[in-house]
């Protein structure tokens, strides 16, 4: 969380690439601002990224590139992922504490939420 995903991805996607991102996702099923994820959503914004990937794994539609944003902490999802869409993982490298200097800075109210995701996943990160 806050490494610069999707700000890697901004500056390299073009066009008519795919971007799969479970915050644009919450925000387009919510109305609420932002990286705000209300748990009661989950199971549809889970079914929809779901949906999404199938979609890739299938390479259904005209697109050019896929990215998907993730925060996957945990090698063997990272590596299953990789193998099941045929993917190039990119790996953005972030100190913990720049993590949260900017979730502090770009989160709002939210920022301590953020912080608690950060932490979750630097403790559950393998190389």
């Amino acid at each position: 969380p806050c490494s610069g995903k999707s700000t890697y991805v901004n500056q390299t996607a073009t066009r008519g690439d795919l971007i799969l991102d479970l915050d644009a996702i919450f925000y387009a099923i919510s109305g609420c601002v932002m990286y705000d994820h209300p748990p009661n959503l989950n199971k549809v914004a889970f079914a929809i990224r779901d949906t999404i990937l199938e979609q890739i794994r299938m390479r259904a539609g005209a697109w050019h590139d896929a990215y998907i944003l993730g925060g996957y902490p945990r090698k063997l999802e990272r590596e299953r992922l990789k193998e099941r869409l045929g993917a190039e993982l990119v790996f953005i490298d972030t100190t913990i504490e720049e993590a949260k200097a900017r979730a502090l800075k770009s989160r709002g109210n939210l920022a301590v939420e953020w912080l608690k995701y950060i932490d979750k996943w630097f403790d559950e990160f393998e190389e």
